[in-house]
């Protein structure tokens, strides 16, 4: 016993399995077969979509030694470039992708309309279509296009709520107030059946820029190609060849758009040093000028050596004096580049001109922020609380370095002011030389000094231009796009969710039915729902017009070896004393009540017990039909008084079974059932009768049932396996619990033959007969033929 309980699953649990499956097994194989019909016509209406590839390196290091050295000052500004999530948000800004667009002819798209399917196209065979909407209106809808013959054809559209319609000619410019359209026929448009092109249906959909560029940004997807700075760019569109061609050309401007940055910015600082070179170009032009005069006016002395070593220490104190100087005009010009508005997006050129790595460091993190922020914007606006915050870092670092200037200026100018100092000594030092020669050691101190500064500034330009010249693009694409072939739908994964979700609906419902509309099917079954004794199974007859009175005209049958089966029950349910009066009922009509009265009435009358039937349903009475009698007088007659009911009595032409029908309805049949006939009926019919049985309506239409109830020793209530759930029998318990009615039992109808000799252990007879009959009321309903 233990080890039968410790069964993960028992032979009940199958059994419930079996009996869940075989009942909704057409539920379980109908609906998801329905919804994969649903899911095939679904998928096949939907456009198809393709993808293509591309994949881009994002850093190639091909670059020239020169190259990288001229720019080993732009190694943090550049970082912004190779920083990947910088570039996937590059790839995919509004204005990268509009420039890809404009340069695209993808505006126009051609539709061909199927019965079921419509197929997008870049043009159309017979046709050639120049469009060029007018009205802003029309942008994104579709135009329908028809040829009507050879020389006309007709576009219909929608504009608001208004369907318009319009005949243009072939190979003529046609102007309206919504588009501008002129449509040319292609070579051996006369050539071919005119009557098949007339009934070919086109559409023309019109996109603008904006449109387009949130269709194809919302369409393309960039993935870093794991442990490596190659990004994968994907992009699916309607069409296949329209997706290769974007990305290619995507690459193209992508690529473009980085070289701009390094020539742009190279460019910007060739012109700063121009204008420094072109500064102290004019300065060496006075100066060698002014010493012309001066010598041609004065006899000059050559300089001793002593005095010649003081020049020189002159000369080159006061270039340092000069290049501090140039570096006070950087940081001024960095000053104005910060105060100014951060709608620039480059660093000014003085930057590289400054040997300060702080500086640099941090104005290219500036830079980063700002160029960041920007791209965001194209996608939030500027109150979105990321951009707030973002706003308030740029500030912050911005602030930063203006006081780091001004630091920086405070210092330059201490090491001026020292080297001023240095050079009074000297300016002392050479006093003794002659006046004239003095002079000239001035000019010829501020000659050298700009010509050292000159050569400075004509090298930075050098390296400049050469750099220039050596930029090549710091990305490559290492894949051209390529297709990657069909994306969506992805018919395979719509069907299974389609047939998924017709088995979660199928067993949804069956499991409804389980819990709400379960029908008890064996006595087993009925066993387990419930306390009340079941006195036994019927089984269902095949045949159930054929007979009603099974018991007496089969006698060998299955149906009337149940009938003594619970024959037997009653009399042991009783074992002190015998049942004299049986009420037989049940809780809706057509449960074949009538039916087991009749039989259960024949099988005691021949186990030689005198029985006598009462037919005490006054509303729809069955029992005279059962044994074919006549109605004309019967207990409606008796209640009220006209006759005795001695005189109600007939015989069923069954040994020791006679029958009282119910008479013709009376207008208050429930008021009759109270009538103390009813009692003195009872009491008379005991003393002649061993059994007497009581034919009720049912319960959950008339209360009949439970007035005459009192007036028996037993209760016998029929339930039908076509209409037996869970809720009807704790109902059923309700009533007898409320009343108190002892003695009350429970007889399953109808059992299915196959589980009656499953459950009867495969007890029965094989003989052949048709059993039972249709016995429904009609309270509301129709007669059931078959039980």
């Amino acid at each position: 016993m233990s080890g039968q309980k410790s069964n993960i699953i028992t032979v009940e649990d199958l059994r419930t399995v079996q009996k869940f499956l075989g009942k909704n097994w057409y539920l379980l194989l109908l609906i998801p077969l329905f919804f994969a019909l649903v899911a095939y016509f679904y998928t096949h209406r939907l456009p198809e979509i393709y993808g293509a590839k591309t994949e881009i390196l994002l850093k190639s290091g091909e670059e020239y030694d020169y190259q990288s050295q001229v720019y080993s000052s732009l190694a943090g500004f550049y970082s912004n470039y190779a920083d990947i999530t910088n570039q996937k948000r590059v790839l995919t800004s509004y204005d990268l992708v509009s420039k890809v667009l404009e340069k695209l002819d993808f505006d126009i798209t051609f539709y061909v309309v199927g019965r079921v399917k419509t197929i997008p196209g870049t043009s159309l065979e017979p046709v050639d279509v120049d469009i060029e909407i007018l009205n802003d209106r029309l942008y994104g809808k579709r135009i329908d296009f028809r040829i009507l013959d050879t020389e006309s054809y007709e576009l219909s559209y929608e504009m608001g709520d208004e369907n318009r319609s319009s005949i243009h000619n072939f190979d003529k410019e046609e102007i309206s107030e919504a588009y501008r359209i002129k449509v040319n026929k292609k070579n051996g448009f006369y050539e071919e059946d005119i009557s098949d092109l007339v009934r070919n249906h086109y559409q023309i959909e019109v996109n603008d820029i904006n449109r387009l560029v949130s269709k194809f940004r919302s369409n393309l997807a960039i993935e870093n190609v794991q442990y490596t700075s190659i990004l994968a760019v994907t992009l699916e569109n309607e069409l296949e060849d329209r997706a290769k061609v974007f990305l290619d050309t995507l690459a193209s401007v992508y690529i473009d758009y980085t070289i701009e940055k390094q020539i742009q910015l190279n460019d910007n600082t060739i012109q700063y040093i121009d204008l420094q070179i072109s500064s102290v170009q004019e300065i060496l032009d006075s100066i060698e000028t002014e010493m012309e005069l001066y010598m041609a006016a004065n006899a000059i002395l050559d300089l001793k050596r002593e005095e010649e070593k003081y020049f020189n220490e002159l000369v080159k104190y006061e270039t340092s004096v000069k290049s501090l100087e140039l570096q006070l005009e950087a940081l001024s010009a960095l000053e104005d580049y910060l105060e100014r508005s951060t709608e620039e997006k480059l660093l000014p050129p003085a930057i590289y001109i400054l040997d300060d790595d702080f500086l640099d460091k941090s104005l290219n993190a500036l830079y980063n922020f700002q160029f960041g922020m920007d791209q965001e914007l194209f996608d939030v606006t500027e109150d979105n609380i990321g951009i707030k915050q973002e706003e308030v870092r740029i500030d912050s670092m911005r602030t930063d370095l203006l006081t780091y200037i001004d630091n920086s200026r405070f210092a330059i100018k201490g090491r001026i002011g020292d080297i001023s100092n240095t050079i009074a000594e000297y300016e002392y030092k050479i006093r003794s030389i002659p006046g004239s020669q003095r002079d000239l050691v001035e000019i010829n101190r501020k000659l050298k000094v700009n010509e050292k500064m000159y050569t400075f500034l004509l090298e930075k330009r050098a390296n400049t231009v050469i750099a220039k010249a050596a930029i090549i693009p710091q990305t490559s694409v290492i894949e051209k796009s390529r297709s990657v072939g069909l994306v969506a739908p992805d018919k395979e994964r719509i069907l299974l969710m389609f047939i998924g979700s017709g088995m979660i609906l199928a067993l949804f419902i069956a499991f409804i039915r389980l819990i709400f509309y379960e029908r008890i099917e064996n006595t087993r079954e009925l066993k387990e729902a419930t306390d009340i004794p079941i006195i036994g199974g019927i089984p269902k007859s095949a045949k159930a017009e054929e007979t009603r009175l099974v018991v007496d005209l089969a006698p060998k049958s299955n149906i009337a070896e149940a009938f003594r089966s619970i024959r037997t029950s009653v009399q042991y349910m009783n074992p002190d004393h015998d049942v004299s009066t049986m009420l037989v009922t049940s809780l809706h009509p057509g449960e074949g009540k009538t039916f087991c009265t009749a039989n259960i009435a024949t099988i005691f009358s021949k186990a030689g017990k005198k029985v006598l039937v009462l037919d005490f349903d006054l509303h729809k009475p069955k029992v005279h039909q059962t044994f074919e009698m006549d109605n004309s007088v019967g207990l409606s007659t008796y209640l009220i008084g006209r006759i005795g009911w001695r005189e109600c009595l007939m015989s069923s032409g069954i040994e020791n079974l006679d029958v009282i029908t119910s008479g013709p309805v009376p207008p208050n049949p429930s008021e009759l059932v109270l009538s103390e006939k009813v009692t003195e009926l009872m009491d008379e019919a005991k003393k002649e009768y061993d059994l007497v049985l009581i034919d009720t309506p049912p319960l959950l239409m008339i209360s009949d049932a439970m007035v005459l109830r009192k007036h028996t020793d037993m209760g016998l209530f029929v339930m039908n396996t076509k209409m037996s759930t869970k809720q009807g029998v704790k109902y059923l318990e309700e009533i007898i619990e409320t009343n108190k009615l002892q003695n009350s039992c429970i007889l399953l109808n109808n059992i299915k033959q196959k589980r009656w000799h499953y459950y009867s252990n495969r007890y029965g007879y094989g003989y052949g007969y048709g059993y039972g009959y249709g016995y429904g009321y009609g309270y509301g309903e129709k007669k059931e033929k078959d039980r």
